[in-house]
């Protein structure tokens, strides 16, 4: 394969490890790359890190735009994107120097419009790497529809970043601006979508866990409230496609417990966010048994 890939790669604040993500950018043995970084609204040195790597290679261009939080800063470099394949990295993650070369062999190989990739996961408390696929554990499958869909459950298909995409799938889709967990909101479509999906188990993808990030601090209530909004709106875009929405509605199930359980650690039983979660975890209930007389498992 030798079509343009876009990397879109969103920038806020993260000097610290900027250089790192780029440099393996840079280091791709798959060289037809157009590499566009969002800045978005930094204001620690990312934004010098940036214009310094633009100046050494000329397939990096720079986005500036204020702050307006990480779908937006997708959204901005899908906007710009004229690759035939697409694929996402966080500013604070890196991959392998064979990361898209890899994925664009499968994309040729199986004809697939979208490879999922292996990741793996760098706790920078520990300095360890873990969930790490070694070459035993090494497998390439194409998964059916209803066999994918049910993986929403597992945190790596719910991501885009690791994943290579056909640019069409965009069309008429974006993140939604403004809203956490916007990697959620979107992957069903982009899986229903598709009509082909390739799984690939190598670890290409270092996904960096670190301490302040947004997956590690105590959730706000808006961020609780999209983490449900996204869960409900897999749901809804299994069961207009008519696929069995119920490992989905299992997970949410287990987002409400764990979510409810937290409310009360705060004493906010009285919040209308409380109420909601008492509502959602009743829809759940009414629906497992209207299954239950009806015979289904």
């Amino acid at each position: 394969m030798d079509e343009l890939v876009s990397i879109i790669i969103p920038v806020f604040n993260v000097e610290n490890y900027l250089a790192q993500c780029l440099d393996s950018v840079l280091a791709q043995t798959y060289q037809h790359l157009e590499i566009i970084v969002v800045n978005d609204g930094s204001y620690d040195g990312s934004g010098r890190i940036c214009r310094e790597y633009a100046m050494q290679d000329s397939r990096i261009k720079v986005h500036n735009q204020p702050n307006q939080g990480l779908a937006a800063a997708r959204n901005a470099g899908l906007n710009v994107a004229t690759g035939e394949y697409v694929t996402f990295i966080d500013a604070d993650d890196f991959i392998v120097p064979d990361y898209v070369s890899h994925l664009a062999a499968q994309i040729q190989r199986q004809r697939a419009e979208i490879v999922i990739g292996g990741q793996y996961v760098l706790d920078e408390a520990s300095g360890n790497f873990l969930i790490y696929y070694n070459e035993q554990n090494y497998q390439v499958y194409l998964p059916t529809k209803a066999t994918l869909l049910a993986k929403l459950t597992e945190s790596r298909f719910i991501t885009v970043w690791g994943e290579l995409f056909h640019r069409s799938l965009f069309d008429h889709l974006r993140f939604p601006d403004g809203r956490y967990h916007e990697d959620a909101f979107v992957i069903a479509k982009l899986y229903l979508k598709a009509k082909r999906i390739v799984v690939l188990d190598e670890s290409l993808y270092c996904y960096r866990k670190r301490a302040g990030s947004i997956s590690t601090r105590l959730r706000p209530l808006n961020q609780i409230q999209d983490d449900l909004d996204a869960g409900n709106q897999m749901i809804v875009d299994v069961m207009l496609h008519q696929y069995d929405p119920q490992p989905i509605i299992e997970r949410q199930a287990g987002l409400l417990r764990y979510y409810r359980w937290d409310l009360e650690q705060r004493g906010m039983e009285n919040s209308s966010l409380y109420q909601r979660i008492l509502s959602e975890q009743q829809s759940i209930e009414d629906y497992r048994s209207g299954k239950a007389e009806r015979g289904e498992n």
